[in-house]
């Protein structure tokens, strides 16, 4: 030992201060004047009896307080015994197993501050981590190393040059003490991916869809929670997934030997708000047109009706007979426990949800049925929400034990066996669950906030003039990347108004009927009445007219200027039929705005064009 360091930190052996060498007694070591640090001599007995041998590892055997204290604790137990009694460094290191050169720099107080030299003033990392948050508000988070781009453009628009930055662009160590020093606002997480149709939602399709169940849900009147139900099909498949399991570090590729497919069964879960659990709907892949016929008994032997109901269709799939045949069998018999009473019945737009059988139906039982707004059932649907997460994981598990249980056999995951692990599967479903996922999206009990609280997208605004720039230039981006409202939301009443009613749903399908399937049957006929009279070798007049006043010059032009009529003429016979109908600010549906400019289809009254000899085929002749 030099002189030096013997002149910084005295010698053990000093007058009044304890020795840490294994002559001095056990009763002259430290004083235990703190709890919770543990004394050299404790620590010199415990790191005798640690042995790196298996036997080491066993269960029960007496180890000192120093191989249960952290890194963190041992240092700063070897940094007080250093400052209060003077011990040698270097023995007490050894003693804590620590690094002599790190419990040095520690014992005289050099240690950098945590995150490193700052580059920026507390205000403008602050500014920085604001920036930060809008992004990840508005579903476009940065990595890492955009962050360090962006702070390497910060800099060199405000002219400043900080020597430990290469190119003035910060490395891994300054982005993750940065990361370190505001930890209570911002993490690195895996991001999910979400389509711009579902996560560019706005605040006012939700105020919306609220405004018009608000009537139903809430007030004096209000349906009770018992009267309500969410349904949504899902597919429960054969295989369990990928796992955690343990590999060899050294291992690249980490198979793992498994029976799976890719295969599954469609099942339509339905539940209540008040936490009732309704009986699950299976449709089976089965090429037979007769559904009765096709269930063969030992497909539901593990979980018979009435605790589960099967069907069968040629994709295995729900398809609109399926569910009609749904709607009879479960809807039915729910609704008819309260007659003359409203019920309420909430699921997603799928095409085949909406029969005409379905609403009559809806009408004589007093149902009244409802569907969530286009791309938001992933945050406001309950059963999306809180139910079918918990069930998927659950799900896998069961799967996981029959495959473990039948590993020495050959016994194939069948429809019999299915239907054992369904009946499991029922079983574990609580009503708890049930509650939050409506709670969740406040459906019940009704609270428009709790709903927006989950969306996707949080339009706040800025908070400080230098945010407000990012936000506007938020907006923008945000607008550029939403997609327009498909053809078939279009097509389709508002989220939230009740389908079964009949005046709205006898003019929607006069509608379609009339519009997307016009027949030009009436303004051709015309066209030959009118012509009839005519020589071969004359044209019809410009001035022939037909009952709608439409000029039949040319079958084109009569077909478009028809459609354009038949448009007008629907669009007030909508009007007449429901007339305090809210459409919302976009008016009408756009096929009745947009029938005059559509295209009309070939075939129906468009005629084809004929090849020229320029394109390489010979003109044909066309019969006059």
């Amino acid at each position: 030992m030099s002189s030096t360091e013997s002149q910084h930190h005295p010698d053990t052996s000093t007058e009044g201060l304890p020795a840490l060498n294994e002559q001095r007694p056990a009763e002259n070591s430290i004083s235990s004047e703190s709890d919770d640090i543990a004394s050299p001599s404790t620590v010199r007995s415990g790191l005798s009896s640690v042995i790196s041998t298996p036997e080491s590892d066993a269960i029960g055997e007496d180890t000192s307080p120093i191989t249960t204290m952290s890194n963190k604790e041992k240092l700063a137990a070897a940094v007080k015994v250093c400052r209060q009694f003077g011990a040698n460094i270097g023995k007490t290191a050894r003693l804590y197993g620590l690094s002599a050169t790190t419990l040095g720099r520690h014992v005289k107080g050099n240690v950098k501050a945590k995150g490193g030299q700052c580059v920026f003033t507390p205000q403008q990392e602050q500014t920085i981590v604001n920036h930060l948050l809008k992004m990840s508000d508005w579903l476009v988070p940065m990595k890492r190393q955009d962050v360090e781009d962006y702070v390497q453009s910060l800099l060199d628009l405000s002219g400043k040059k900080v020597s430990r930055f290469r190119n003035n662009r910060p490395g891994k160590d300054w982005s993750y003490g940065f990361l370190k020093r505001h930890d209570k606002e911002l993490a690195i997480r895996r991001s999910k991916l979400i389509s711009p149709r579902k996560g560019l939602v706005t605040e006012d399709v939700v105020r919306q869809f609220f405004e018009l169940l608000s009537l139903q849900l809430s007030g004096d009147d209000a349906i009770p929670p018992s009267r309500i139900m969410n349904y949504d099909e899902t597919n429960l498949v054969n295989s369990a997934g990928q796992q955690y399991v343990i590999f060899r570090r050294s291992q690249k590729n980490n198979f793992q030997l498994s029976k799976s497919s890719k295969s599954g069964f469609s099942v339509m879960f339905a539940a209540c708000a008040d936490g009732t659990l309704m009986p699950p709907y299976v449709v089976y892949k089965s090429k037979r047109k007769n559904a009765a016929a096709a269930i063969n008994p030992k497909w539901y032997e593990g979980c018979p009706p009435p605790l589960a109901q099967y069907d069968s269709s040629a994709t295995g799939w729900f398809k609109m007979k399926q569910f009609e045949r749904w709607f009879e069998m479960i809807v039915l018999p729910w609704a008819a426990k309260t007659p003359g009473q409203q019920k309420l019945v909430f699921g997603d737009n799928l095409s085949a949800h909406f029969s005409e059988k379905v609403m009559q139906l809806c009408r004589q039982h007093h149902v009244s049925f409802k569907c969530f707004p286009a791309n938001t059932t992933h945050f406001m649907q309950p059963l999306d929400v809180a139910v079918f997460g918990p069930m998927k994981k659950k799900w896998k598990s069961i799967l996981e034990a029959w495959k473990t249980k039948t590993a020495k056999s050959s016994t194939p995951f069948s429809r019999t066996e299915f239907t054992y692990r369904l009946k499991e599967l029922i079983d574990v479903v609580s009503p708890q669950t049930i509650l939050a996922g409506f709670k969740a999206t406040g459906l019940v009990p009704f609270n428009v906030e709790e709903a927006i609280r989950h969306l996707p997208l949080h339009e706040s605004i800025a908070l400080d003039a230098s945010g407000a720039v990012l936000v506007e230039y938020l907006k923008d981006q945000t607008d550029i990347r939403r997609p327009p409202p498909s053809k078939k939301s279009q097509s389709r009443p508002p989220a939230g108004s009740d389908l079964q009613n009949v005046g709205i749903n006898n003019c929607m399908n006069g509608l379609l009927d009339k519009v997307c399937n016009l027949d030009i049957s009436d303004s051709t006929s015309n066209q030959q009445s009118g012509d009839a009279g005519l020589q071969d070798n004359e044209t019809p007049s410009s001035s022939k007219r037909n009952s709608d006043g439409i000029a039949s010059t040319s079958k084109r032009g009569s077909y478009r200027k028809l459609k354009s009529v038949v448009s007008r003429k629907l669009e007030d016979e909508f009007q007449n039929l429901v007339p305090n109908l809210n459409w919302g600010p976009s008016g009408p549906p756009d096929q009745m705005k947009n029938a005059a400019n559509a295209k009309p289809k070939r075939g129906r009254g468009r005629p084809h064009k004929l090849k020229t000899k320029s394109q390489g085929v010979k003109k044909t002749n066309v019969k006059q």
